[in-house]
């Protein structure tokens, strides 16, 4: 029997069809994927623009140094020109980005004024919040470029996630408002959301951190 290839991890073997308004990041995270594994796997380039009905595979590719090269498998290719995922329409450039930051660098602050109702670990890949008053603000937890911000996951409206460094990814879902939108640059504390209160009894906030697009305990970060 011939031994498996060690390029291409083995936790996801199928395909997703890209929808309007998905975007290599939100496809990521709703399958716990390394998002950089994910493009290399499925040849896709910065800044990883995706279109409707382009196939992805649900593998992570390792990055070169850290594999065996396999000169008999190519990455797949989409056989159209890549646009926006948000329309079929050509993508325009994209701005400028800022210096990567490392971790060291990196300043944390809570995303909602509020103590978390439920912790991470035992079937929780995050913090859950509560919300006493009607509404509040979610504030972004570190500096980072939004590269999602449309309709949420989980039962919630809304989710946005954005993007500290190559590694390092986290998400808010919540009922209500929007403030930011994809591409945007963001600082720590900044306002990225309005909740709407769910009910005395409903999380109004579900926050996550993903590192290489598995969820860590945002308590190591958040002091």
């Amino acid at each position: 029997m011939a031994e498996r290839s060690p390029v291409l991890s083995e936790q996801r073997q199928h395909t997703y069809v890209v929808r309007q308004g998905d975007t290599l990041y939100s496809i990521a995270w709703r399958f716990e994927l390394d998002h950089l594994g994910l493009a290399r796997a499925n040849g896709v380039k910065a800044p990883y623009m995706i279109y409707p009905g382009q196939n992805l595979r649900l593998v992570t590719q390792l990055p070169p140094a850290q594999r065996v090269r396999d000169a008999g498998r190519a990455a797949t290719r989409p056989s159209a020109s890549p646009s926006s995922s948000r329309s079929a329409k050509p993508a325009p450039p994209a701005p400028p980005q800022p210096a990567a930051r490392t971790q060291a660098q990196l300043r944390w602050v809570w995303p909602l004024d509020s103590k978390p109702t439920i912790e991470f670990g035992r079937g929780s890949k995050g913090l859950d919040f509560g919300l006493a008053r009607p509404a509040a603000d979610a504030m972004a937890a570190a500096a980072g470029e939004v590269v999602y911000a449309g309709t949420g996951i989980g039962g919630y409206e809304r989710l946005v996630i954005i993007k500290h460094n190559a590694a390092l990814l986290s998400a808010y879902s919540f009922d209500g408002q929007l403030k930011v939108r994809e591409q945007q640059q963001v600082k720590a504390g900044g306002v990225i959301g309005n909740i709407r209160r769910r009910g005395p009894t409903q999380h109004a906030l579900h926050f996550e951190l993903r590192q290489h697009g598995k969820p860590v305990n945002p308590r190591n970060y958040l002091r």
